[in-house]
């Protein structure tokens, strides 16, 4: 453990005993630059405290593997990487924990400006909410029934579209680095004209879903909603140069 992380947790634990929030995000912010430029309360309870730093990162050269363990990557995209770092105290005891689980490859980011859901200016804070959407679903899907083998592709509402997000592993250094980052990726953005029946009917649910966790604190609507929504998709040996409809592992 570095002396930033350290600094941290104990700052972060100082700042429990406090009942103002915003007094731990003020404390911890300078302490978490450069790296985590924002950071913000995931939870205040007197037992359950979160507190959860974003940073984003781009990679020239992101490898992409298929999840069945190849040695040889299937193709190489530039890609941009939505990192978490999560302080939690429960019950007195403070933890720390980082997550890289949520890219977004170059090609959907042209896409997003060429449909005009972004404008130049718009585009960094909508590819922070996109991959904050991707890691939400990364989380969730460990509490799905689904198997964790296979790779998978989801349809995500977003905007009057669609976002095909799909499983796989990236990495990001030497070429037979181990460590290969299992992330969900969003592949593309389609444009409301490109959705048909089926896709609407595939992505129904998610809002109710969303509310039922903030209303019921219950995760069974979205994993189920994951699960409905899943498709298998197989990783081809090119380039998918726009995975539009994942599930068909070709698109436009």
């Amino acid at each position: 453990m570095g002396d930033k992380c350290r600094q941290a947790m104990s700052t972060f634990e100082t700042s429990c005993m406090s009942k103002k929030p915003g007094r731990c995000v003020r404390r911890l912010t300078p302490i978490l630059k450069p790296v985590f430029r924002s950071a913000n309360i995931g939870d205040w309870r007197k037992y359950n405290k979160v507190l959860i730093a974003s940073a984003m990162s781009t990679a020239p050269e992101a490898r992409v593997f298929d999840l069945k363990g190849t040695e040889e990557s299937l193709f190489e995209e530039r890609a941009a990487f939505l990192s978490n770092l999560f302080l939690v105290e429960i019950d007195g005891d403070v933890s720390a924990k980082t997550l890289t689980v949520a890219n977004i490859g170059h090609h959907a980011i042209a896409r997003l400006l060429e449909r005009e859901l972004s404008t130049p200016q718009s585009v960094a804070a909508d590819v922070k909410k996109i991959l904050s959407i991707a890691r939400n679903l990364a989380m969730t899907f460990d509490m799905t029934r689904l198997d964790p083998t296979p790779a998978y592709a989801f349809l995500v509402p977003y905007g009057e579209g669609a976002l095909p997000v799909v499983t796989m592993k990236v990495c990001t250094e030497g070429e037979m680095n181990p460590d290969r980052r299992w992330v969900m990726s969003v592949r593309t953005y389609l444009g409301p004209d490109m959705l048909k029946p089926e896709d609407h009917e595939r992505m129904d649910g998610m809002a109710d879903a969303l509310r039922a966790i903030a209303t019921e604190a219950s995760s069974e609507s979205i994993t189920g909603w994951m699960e409905k929504n899943a498709r298998p998709w197989v990783l081809g040996t090119t380039h998918p140069a726009d995975a539009g409809r994942a599930h068909e592992a070709q698109g436009s």
